[in-house]
């Protein structure tokens, strides 16, 4: 089955778990064969790699399809304009890459030194459309804050998956 994005659900095909993998002096890194296994299902040897900017930022990796689906959907939405800036860094900053033959990613220079990308870079899993890729401890400082806020993000789960609930009715 296809979703609007592009991702087609088989058994467990999703992007997930966290992979931290080398980035050689050319920013050439390897896409844990756990995401390649998903891009395989996908039919996609290329992806969009976008800005996602915060505090610390990192990079999203969509599909080509998933990546166009969902420029369309921002494009039709009402937007303020801290959307409307949010747009610029990260439709701005998006570029379209292959993965080679071995199946690494080569990522430009640019991406990389917004991140402050040198040795490592660790892959997150989001879902069946998209995965991430930040610096290593900068991850484990979202980890690190997650954490501390705990009960917090219960609480926020909960209140999601009562609305996801009342609106089923």
């Amino acid at each position: 089955m296809v979703d609007q994005y592009g991702s087609i659900e088989v058994g467990c095909s999703v992007f997930s778990g966290r992979h931290d993998h080398a980035l050689d002096d050319k920013g050439r890194t390897m896409v844990p064969k756990e995401f390649r296994a998903v891009l395989t299902v996908l039919r996609q040897r290329s992806v969009m790699v976008c800005y996602k900017p915060g505090k610390p930022g990192c990079l999203e990796v969509r599909t080509v399809p998933s990546f166009q689906a969902f420029q369309q959907d921002f494009s039709r939405a009402r937007k303020s304009a801290l959307l409307e800036r949010f747009a610029i860094v990260y439709f701005g900053s998006a570029r379209s890459i292959e993965l080679d033959r071995t199946g690494r990613l080569l990522l430009p220079p640019e991406l990389r030194e917004r991140l402050e990308l040198t040795e490592r870079v660790a892959f997150v899993g989001i879902d069946g459309e998209r995965f991430q890729l930040w610096r290593p401890d900068h991850l484990d400082d979202v980890y690190a804050l997650c954490d501390e806020k705990a009960d917090d993000i219960q609480d926020a789960l909960s209140e999601a998956f009562a609305e996801l609930d009342t609106s089923a009715d």
